[in-house]
């Protein structure tokens, strides 16, 4: 086994690995959890519907990223029971988990949820989320990101929606004048700038379309044309 001198002790370097894994254990789980992801997570809003709030590990370990930690219910439970949450509650038998606190006001939250959300593009596509999160954390503490993908390849569009912990540390993205990420220029958005573009796009296409049909009746080939969801699903 590896060690590391450290000042008063020697550390066992894979011991600090497995507290490495159950705090990402733990981080996954709080934000499963969390109110940012909750009030849009409609699958479990109705799991909190079913048993007052209770979730079983086994059903959180079928979601993507957890299993991508880990498998095992044990593993889980080791995790909580070394790593504080600052999020979950867990039950006696060690088995299901749930929030600690009462679920937000959907409306009020969404509203101050949008004045810390930003939507920033341009982003060399190859990036993965590791490398997001830690350049978002160079200007506050985060707590989502969300990379925009195409519809149908899943591919990573370089546009995200980053959610910040306070107001101030997304203003403080906005006032960064260039925003860079390796030699690229980013494009910054509030979520208010974002959506009104997005309309002005769906507007756009929808008067194309009409004057379209108007003039000639659809596309000459006799191909259907896109819906707007898939149109909408490849916009940055």
């Amino acid at each position: 086994m590896v060690e590391s001198e450290g000042p008063n002790k020697k550390i066992k370097l894979s011991e600090v690995g497995e507290r490495d894994l159950s705090e990402k254990i733990v981080r996954q789980l709080d934000y499963y959890f969390s109110d940012v992801n909750v009030i849009k997570d409609k699958f479990l809003l109705q799991k909190f519907k079913e048993d007052d709030g209770w979730v079983k590990l086994s059903v959180l370990l079928t979601f993507v990223r957890l299993k991508e930690l880990t498998k095992d219910e044990d593993r889980v439970v080791a995790a909580l029971n070394e790593v504080d949450s600052e999020v979950l509650e867990v039950d006696a038998t060690k088995k299901q988990v749930r929030r600690k606190h009462p679920l937000p006001d959907v409306e009020e939250f969404q509203k101050e949820l949008d004045r810390r959300t930003l939507h920033i593009s341009g982003f060399p596509t190859s990036l993965e989320f590791t490398e997001l999160r830690s350049f978002f954390s160079l200007y506050g503490n985060v707590e989502s990101v969300a990379m925009r993908r195409h519809f149908k390849t899943r591919f990573f569009k370089g546009c995200v929606h980053v959610v910040f912990k306070t107001e101030q540390e997304a203003n403080k993205v906005m006032k960064e004048n260039p925003l860079m990420c390796k030699d690229r220029e980013l494009r910054k958005e509030t979520m208010a700038e974002y959506r009104e573009r997005k309309a002005k796009i769906a507007a756009e296409k929808l008067e194309k379309r009409k004057k379209k049909k108007n003039v000639g009746g659809g596309d000459p080939s006799g191909k259907p044309e896109k819906t707007e969801a898939a149109e909408v699903s490849v916009e940055s």
